[in-house]
């Protein structure tokens, strides 16, 4: 019996379909492919874009500030009456009020002597947790601190004055406050203003930054702390949406601004009344400044203090 091979056969009909087809099917992906990259880059232009505007608008804020930090600062050295006798008091003291009243964002003003001794005039009024975390009270404007040696003792009192700066309130205690560890202090000079990179205000952990220049013919630095609490507002203004998180920071480190919410921090609950004993109360007595642990052995850490390391903890 003879065998034949049979040839298996598509119909035409079928093959132009299957062509067809199978052409219609590269045709699509290819549409789908094309539109997927042409919106991407889109997407990614208008993205950049609109980074770009906020990078710029970040720029013209600290511009801003910068001009009326140097500008101020610039006229306050030329002040007789502060060249005088570098004091924030008297008149001095008024002219730095009328300074500050008309610059919101200038939350303090600093002068300080190569022997150590400082006077901080302070705007209560700067940001809302600022009151709380000096304890003023609600009729108080101003907070005036001055750091001073006394009998061989530094000493730090804090003067509350209200809106007319009429004296209020005060008290006073000892303190180890080193002026020389802080750069705008020890980095001032008389020919131009010194600027600090932000960083993070270490009781408030707010941002700030500080201006410095050294006054002519004196030994005293002259420097004005400005708040930049306003950069969180204007990125957050900016990307109100909640799939971009916008972080602002210095080379040094330390987040200083971003369009997120601050992480809300839990309240530790009430700690019970510590009752010590005479011999304890003596010791306290002895040595005012008393620093407290949660724990008896702490090993070596490595930690940094505003995003500048700082070497070990014991």
């Amino acid at each position: 019996m003879q065998q034949q091979n049979k040839t298996f056969q598509l119909p035409i009909r079928t093959a132009v379909v299957a062509g067809l087809m199978l052409s219609s099917l590269l045709v699509a992906v290819v549409i789908i492919a094309l539109q997927y990259y042409f919106n991407k880059n889109l997407a990614e232009k208008t993205l950049h874009s609109r980074y770009q505007q906020t990078k710029a608008s970040v720029n013209e804020y600290l511009e801003s500030i910068d001009n009326r930090a140097t500008n101020e600062i610039n006229e306050l050295k030329q002040l007789p009456r502060l060249l005088e006798n570098p004091q924030i008091n008297g008149e001095v003291g008024q002219l730095l009020v009328a300074v500050m009243q008309r610059n919101p964002l200038f939350q303090s003003v600093y002068l300080g002597q190569q022997n150590g001794e400082v006077e901080q005039l302070i705007n209560l009024q700067a940001t809302p947790a600022l009151r709380q975390h000096l304890r003023a009270e609600e009729a108080d404007r101003w907070l005036l601190i001055k750091i001073f040696n006394e009998d061989g003792q530094q000493h730090r009192r804090l003067e509350y004055y209200d809106r007319n700066f009429t004296l209020r309130h005060a008290w006073q205690h000892q303190s180890d406050f080193d002026i020389t560890t802080h750069s705008w202090f020890s980095e001032a000079t008389v020919d131009e203003v010194s600027k600090t990179q932000s960083y993070l205000l270490a009781e408030m952990h707010s941002p700030a930054q500080t201006y410095s220049v050294k006054l002519p013919d004196s030994d005293a630095v002259l420097s004005i702390t400005v708040e930049l609490t306003g950069l969180s507002t204007l990125l957050e203004n900016r990307h109100r949406d909640n799939e971009t998180e916008i972080f602002f920071y210095p080379q040094t480190g330390g987040v200083i601004a971003s369009n997120q919410p601050a992480e809300q921090i839990t309240s530790l609950p009430e700690a019970p009344r510590l009752e010590l004993t005479n011999e304890q109360l003596a010791i306290i007595e002895e040595n005012p400044i008393v620093r407290v642990s949660s724990e008896k052995d702490w090993p070596p850490l490595n930690f940094s203090s505003n995003g500048v390391p700082m070497g070990y903890a014991h």
